[in-house]
Order: C-alpha cells, then structure tokens, then sequence
C-alpha cells in the first residue's frame, strides 16, 4: 500500500525521517516537544481568569443560583481544554501545510543507497551497558535497571507515549531508550554523564513525588478547612416547590469553593512540571560530583548540541545549570 501524498507514515520512526526534520523542519521537532506543556500553560493560563470572570458575572451580575455549580464547573474544564486542542489542531494543520509544500520526505524509491560501513562505534549497546553497571554500582544500586539497548524517539508509555530527547534517557521494562537520531552520534563514554543523571534522577523520583505532595498538602487542608468556614459567611437559600416541598440549597459560599478546586487542579500541573525539572537540574549537579567534575559532562552536552540542533533549548539550560556550580578538578 503506497502512503499517502505528505505523509510521513511508516518512515516516521526511522532516522531518516529524524534526520529530515532537523535539516528542514527543526522547528516542527521543536513544537512536537513542547506541545503536551504548552497545552497545560495554555489551559491553566486561560481557565483561571475566565473562572474568575465567568464566577462574577454568573453570581454578582446574573445571581445564578449556587445549586447549578455542577452545570458551571464545565466552564473551567471547557476553558482549559479548548486552547490546548485548538494549539494542536493549528499547529498540526500548520506543519502539514509546510510538510505539503516543501515535498514531504523523499519516498524510499528515491533515497539513495550508500554502500555499507563500519559503525563508528562498535559494540556501542554492550559498551552503554557496561557503563551503565559501573554508574550503577558507584551509586549503591542492587543491580543495573536495563539489560539492553533500544534507539527509539517514541516509547510507549504506562499511560502515553513518551518522547525521548536527544538529550535524555528513559529507563522502562528493564531497557535504556535513546533517541534514534542519536545512534552512533557519542561514544559510551560520551552517554556517561547522562546515563549518571538519568540514574540519580531514577533515585530522586519518590522525593520527587514526596516534595510535590508537601507543598500540596498545606493547601489542600486550608481548602478543605475553607469548606466549613466560607459557606457560613453567606447566607443559605432553600428553593421551594409550588406545592411547599424544598428542590433545592444555595449558598454562595459552596460556588466559590467550586472554583477555587479547580484553579487548584489546574495550578498543580505546571507547579509539578517546574519542580520535575529542578529535581532533573539537581540531578545533573549531583552526576558531575559523581563524575569528579562539570568538565565531562559540559564535553557531552557541547557534542550533543552539535548533533541535534532541535534540542539546544533544553541543553543549553542544563549547561548553565552546571556552570553556576564550581568545578571540583579546578577548585
């Protein structure tokens, strides 16, 4: 079955397909990347101000009963939802459209054969690997947490599809996944500094969840305790049937509290995702200790730099993250 005209298809995992995009649509890689936490910034950005809005106008303005807070509640779940679809639906209409104009990928017809040669490095996974036994055992681990290799940009995830970063490593069912644009791009010894975070963050991931549950537990209780006193400041209003029977209970003080929940809900998503990112930062602090100083590190993501312009955002910041630090072997 030929694919269609413009689409990727099958040849959207190979590397020529990686290679293609980071010479002629790096941007795309780019937006791919940052499109599940644009989509949170976006809704978190618009629910909280129309719920504020939306909260005003329905109880000042039009004095919308507090009993329909099950029908309004859709409000803010609407507002957080919208942008981020509609992100993605332009975004990919967008690229598309580039896609289309720029001739999509040479069809498998067309790409010319380059004769065989030899790998740059040889034994590259069985070299990962014994690094990767040798980190783990520096850092008090039972036993290393992969037994293979594989070069994969898409991993099936527990709940979705992960994407690994020419930067990264993802450790899952007991292999290390590297992006595949990266195959044969760094020696063994070259992945030392990201295999040595990639671990240590592994270690860090129950702190990591533990930190995020502190900083949420305090609110959490205020919320609750909010329950039992807001609602006592307004005044509860019974609806009666014709017939005298009561329908239904307002107070106003139970709508507030609706969208105060959901305003929670949403800022605990990108506060989750920023505390993510200091947890992997610190752990890049702690792997250039391990390794005896920044210098190796900084030499790997300068390379990896090199090699995936797509990815300069994300490892630019971790190399000053590491320059901020003092480097042992100078000091």
């Amino acid at each position: 079955m030929e694919e269609e005209a413009g689409v990727p298809g099958q040849l959207a995992t190979t590397e020529t397909y990686l290679t293609h995009c980071q010479n002629v649509h790096p941007d795309f890689l780019v937006w791919e990347k940052s499109k599940a936490k644009m989509t949170i910034v976006l809704g978190a950005a618009t629910s909280i101000p129309v719920s504020i809005v939306a909260f005003w106008f329905l109880l000042f303005v039009l004095h919308v009963p507090s009993s329909a807070g099950r029908g309004l509640a859709f409000i803010p779940i609407g507002a957080f939802l919208i942008p981020g679809f509609l992100f993605v639906k332009l975004g990919t209409r967008r690229f598309r459209r580039d896609w289309e104009a720029r001739g999509g990928l040479p069809s498998p017809s067309t790409i010319p054969l380059t004769p065989a040669v030899e790998p740059k490095y040889p034994d590259e996974e069985q070299g990962i690997l014994a690094v990767l036994t040798d980190l783990s055992n520096k850092l008090g681990m039972s036993a290393s947490p992969a037994s293979s290799v594989a070069w994969q940009t898409m991993v099936p995830g527990r709940r979705a599809l992960q994407t690994v970063s020419s930067d990264r490593c993802l450790f899952q069912d007991n292999t290390v996944y590297f992006a595949e644009n990266m195959r044969a791009r760094l020696s063994p010894e070259d992945w030392k500094p990201i295999l040595a975070s990639a671990l240590i963050y592994k270690k860090l991931s129950g702190k990591l969840a533990q930190g995020i549950a502190i900083r949420l537990v305090p609110v959490v209780v205020i919320y609750v305790v909010a329950w039992f006193l807001v609602p006592s400041l307004f005044p509860t209003i019974t609806y009666y049937s014709p017939q005298g029977q009561p329908v239904s209970v307002s107070n106003d003080g139970w709508l507030i509290l609706i969208f105060v929940g959901f305003a929670i809900m949403f800022l605990s998503i990108p506060i989750g995702v920023l505390y993510s990112r200091k947890v992997g930062l610190i752990a890049d602090r702690r792997a250039a200790e391990l390794l005896g100083g920044t210098a190796p590190f900084l030499d790997s993501l300068n390379k990896l730099r090199e090699a995936s312009p797509s990815d300069v955002r994300s490892i630019e910041t971790r190399i000053e993250n590491l320059q901020r630090i003092t480097d042992p072997a100078t000091s």
